[in-house]
């Protein structure tokens, strides 16, 4: 017997929120962050990455870099076929020390800059709308991380400092 594959009945799914904020963080419809000016120039690699950090976060990877990752998903039914939700979605913002002049505060002054700007890029636009393409139903919360110890040296050859942000998306009704 053949098996059928279902289609997510959720029309916004974690991935297409993590691919809205893509766009939206650096500066959405015009960019406003550091990083969304650097990822501009000659170099064309990516600097902003979904779902894929130990994939894209290499030593020759360009810094400074962003990657979006999901986290907890929650669901609840408010009628018979209709259920609503919540997900969690994690952005880090890394850059080198192991390859700067910088000193570690210069550095996350930078990091400190730009994860600010893009908090307040979802706070203008927090139902991730993109064009006419409404994605959520607002961020009920956005938690950044602390000033002090956030550095990863858990990639080999790399020593990396970085911000974190945590998001609460809550996502729009949908039918089953």
């Amino acid at each position: 017997m053949p098996v059928i594959l279902r289609q997510p009945n959720n029309p916004n799914t974690m991935r297409q929120i993590l691919f809205a904020m893509k766009t939206i963080l650096p500066g959405y419809p015009t960019a406003n962050t550091r990083l969304a000016q650097i990822s501009t120039d000659q170099t064309g690699q990516e600097r902003i990455y979904v779902q894929q950090r130990y994939m894209t976060i290499t030593s020759t990877a360009s810094f400074p870099l962003l990657h979006l990752s999901g986290g907890q998903q929650a669901y609840s039914r408010m009628s018979l076929r209709s259920y609503d939700g919540s997900v969690r979605v994690r952005v880090r913002y890394y850059d080198r020390w192991d390859q700067q002049a910088l000193q570690q505060d210069a550095i996350r002054d930078l990091l400190d800059q730009d994860i600010e700007l893009m908090k307040a890029n979802l706070e203008d636009n927090e139902s991730l709308v993109i064009g006419q393409a409404k994605y959520a139903v607002g961020l009920p919360h956005i938690e950044l991380s602390p000033y002090e110890g956030e550095f990863d040296t858990s990639l080999s050859g790399l020593t990396l400092i970085y911000r974190t942000m945590d998001i609460t998306v809550s996502v729009l009704p949908y039918d089953v």
